[in-house]
């Protein structure tokens, strides 16, 4: 699949940004930044929150261990791997070693980094 763009500018040029509003998970910004394609500027809110965690834990036979929350966000118990936020002064493991135990009663003997993602990086600038 060709996409016809592979030496087109795709970035957007930040004009400015302020803080629209602080809250104790995240804030919002108001980003006023202008189009590679048309020049024209645009504004933009992005959720600055701290980086989050998700754990992907096995159990001795192979099993993940996940959890049941309810989730205020969908109004639903969902069913997830074990995480939450990274908190101030932890690097990441430090924050999955205590939202695991915490979350299941589970300590794990080894670690491993999988990775990381942006989950919603049209919105959200915190990585998982």
């Amino acid at each position: 699949m060709e996409s016809g763009s592979a030496d087109r500018n795709l970035s957007w040029e930040l004009i400015d940004t302020r803080l629209d509003r602080a809250y104790a998970l995240f804030s919002v910004a108001i980003n006023r930044s202008r189009s590679p394609r048309t020049g024209e500027v645009h504004e933009f809110q992005v959720l600055h929150s701290p980086d989050w965690v998700a754990v992907v834990a096995l159990t001795h036979q192979n099993e993940i261990v996940l959890v049941q929350q309810y989730r205020h966000g969908t109004g639903e118990i969902s069913l997830e791997p074990p995480g939450g936020l990274v908190k101030e002064g932890q690097n990441p493991e430090e924050s999955a070693r205590e939202e695991l135990e915490e979350e299941t009663g589970f300590r794990a003997g080894s670690w491993e980094l999988l990775g990381w993602m942006y989950p919603v990086p049209a919105i959200l600038s915190c990585r998982l």
